[in-house]
């Protein structure tokens, strides 16, 4: 990959790409799961106001700080995204929806970051690459084609684009 590009020439890093959209989204999944947990008796109760179990804070703070921490260093990516892509459904659709826009911006924008990264998987800078697909990796972590996509494969393995 090239280092430096010009008008005429094309260069991308897609692994630098993903591992800044993970990190950052990771981050910010992090930041609101300790917030949860620094006032868990407040957010418990603001779950009930809202028509929701108390003891879904409890549950939505870990998956924030645990799946926020597996993005950041990219481990089970394709396990977290949907998980918190869901916690973005609810929060979007349950909590914000008839707030407008300006409330609800950055939970549109964490929830494309996780649709992005479950689709693309977390990219060659992460501890784990991909889920592990058995059909692509059957003896000794050798990767052969399993059919999965074009030329780049679509199944997160990240061996096809070596």
């Amino acid at each position: 990959m090239k280092s430096m590009c010009g008008c005429a020439t094309k260069c991308a890093n897609p692994n630098m790409g993903m591992f800044v959209l993970r990190v950052i989204t990771g981050v910010i999944f992090v930041y609101h799961g300790v917030s949860k947990f620094q006032d868990l008796a407040g957010t418990q109760a603001w779950f009930s106001s809202i028509g929701l179990w108390s003891w879904l804070a409890n549950l939505v703070a870990t998956v924030e700080v645990v799946g926020g921490a597996a993005l950041i260093l990219g481990i089970w990516t394709c396990i977290f995204a949907p998980i918190l892509a869901v916690v973005m459904l609810v929060a979007i659709f349950h909590v914000k929806l008839g707030s407008g826009w300006s409330k609800m911006e950055l939970d549109w924008l964490l929830l494309a970051s996780l649709v992005a990264i479950k689709s693309v998987g977390a990219g060659n800078w992460a501890i784990r690459k991909g889920c592990g697909c058995f059909v692509c990796k059957p003896n000794n972590n050798t990767c052969v084609d399993c059919g999965h996509g074009d030329e780049g494969g679509t199944c997160g393995c990240g061996c096809h684009n070596k």
